[in-house]
């Protein structure tokens, strides 16, 4: 499931019972750029779970999903207004709204969009509580809600980890290499495949770049690092590189994609002699 967790874990040593609140913020992106759909960015609350939805209809391509924040607990407030948590010229350092017994619950439309939820509790002495954060998306508005209610609880967490800690495991531990240098032994065994397929593959992002296309050239170079531990994505991503070169009746034969987007099949091209400038 699109998912992320964070899980935040109390215990009380301060020898007498406390108060505690968490706070969990996020900033709606919903798009390529914040600036570019934030007034076009509608929140609203699930009355059931008390989750924030996010929708942003101006989104072409992504015009029917839906995004969720949420925690874990029934005493709860949200707002979604970001004037409203950080305070007039205020900044994350000093939130106003940590100031706050409570935050509005407002949502809607027009206004500088975030998502905010502060779970209240009481921790006794030496007591041990839990709070779950969870950040995520649907493509129509009842996946959301499935994906939501299926997330729900800690149970749901610890399996989500669980399962995360074996994919990786069964990806990075296919090929192990041993050397007398240990730094070359953490990222030949872990890192540099790691940073591929999350990176490079799944989010198609990098330090110098962050635009979300497909490469025609560095990432079918960077796959090829994959090929005994996930054989099929690396036939896929060949695959799915020469389905992006450009039709006849469009561009010239010679002529391929060299960053493209699925929605819309739009992207930069060039000549196919272009592209082996790094071989």
């Amino acid at each position: 499931m699109p998912v992320k967790y964070i899980l935040i874990k109390f215990r009380n040593h301060s020898g007498r019972q406390r108060r505690i609140e968490a706070t969990g913020y996020v900033e709606w992106a919903l798009g390529d750029q914040r600036a570019k759909y934030l007034k076009h960015t509608v929140t609203e609350l699930d009355e059931r779970s008390g989750a924030i939805l996010a929708t942003n209809a101006y989104s072409t391509e992504f015009v029917n999903r839906v995004a969720f924040f949420d925690a874990d607990g029934t005493n709860k407030s949200i707002t979604t207004d970001r004037t409203e948590f950080l305070g007039r010229n205020g900044t994350m350092n000093n939130p106003d709204g940590l100031n706050r017994a409570r935050l509005s619950g407002k949502t809607g439309a027009a206004f500088d969009p975030c998502g905010v939820i502060q779970v209240n509790f009481e921790l006794a002495e030496e007591e041990e509580h839990e709070v779950i954060f969870r950040l995520g998306a649907g493509k129509t508005m009842q996946h959301v809600l499935d994906v939501m209610q299926a997330s729900e609880g800690i149970e749901a967490a610890r399996q989500a980890i669980q399962k995360v800690y074996q994919h990786w495991n069964d990806i990075l531990g296919v090929i192990q290499i041993k050397t007398p240098n240990a730094a070359l032994n953490m990222l030949a065994n872990g890192w540099l495949n790691y940073q591929t397929l999350a990176s490079r593959i799944w989010a198609r992002s990098g330090f110098y770049q962050s635009g979300g296309a497909f490469g025609f050239r560095d990432q079918l170079q960077d796959v090829l690092s994959l090929i005994h531990s996930k054989p099929q994505l690396v036939r896929s991503q060949i695959l799915l590189c020469g389905g992006q070169s450009a039709r006849p009746y469009q561009r010239p034969r010679e002529r391929a994609q060299m960053e493209s987007h699925r929605a819309g099949n739009l992207g930069a091209h060039g000549r196919g002699g272009a592209l082996c400038r790094h071989p």
